[in-house]
């Protein structure tokens, strides 16, 4: 595995990354000077990693009112939405296991588990897999509870 040094990525870069760290491990980070957050935001967009580089928003000062308040925005709407993913993946669980369907959880709320805050596990859907010899039983479950396949 190859060492990289931060110094050799651009401001915005090094900005994201700090961020991350300081949610994601709990990092000590102060911002450099001169950071463009608005570069910062929409590099984190790119990136997938909005939710997790700006959990901690509240720390940043220097970040403008205007674009402190799409954060906020962004963030309800997303943690709202994980939240209610969250309780999609319980329902599959009770679904499954009161059916005696074993089964396994793919990235999402399995990933979440692994985060400081599993909120902050930006999620887009319920995914599990079950065996092949259940797998008849389960599209009938779910079929069953009003569940469409796409």
């Amino acid at each position: 595995m190859q060492n990289t040094d931060l110094r050799s990525f651009d401001l915005t870069q090094r900005t994201v990354f700090g961020l991350l760290a300081q949610t994601l491990f709990g990092a000590a980070y102060t911002p450099e000077p001169d950071v463009d957050w608005t570069e910062v935001y929409r590099e984190s967009e790119n990136q997938a990693v909005r939710l997790q580089t700006f959990a901690n928003h509240h720390l940043i000062p220097d970040i403008p009112d205007e674009l402190r308040e799409e954060i906020r925005r962004y963030l309800a709407a997303a943690m709202l939405r994980n939240a209610r993913i969250h309780g999609e993946h319980t329902y599959v669980h009770t679904l499954l296991t009161q059916n005696g369907i074993a089964y396994s959880v793919l990235k999402g709320a399995g990933s979440a588990c692994y985060y400081p805050d599993p909120l902050t596990r930006a999620m887009g859907d319920v995914d599990f897999f079950v065996s092949r010899e259940d797998f008849d039983r389960a599209l009938a479950l779910f079929t069953r509870e009003g569940f469409t396949a796409s």
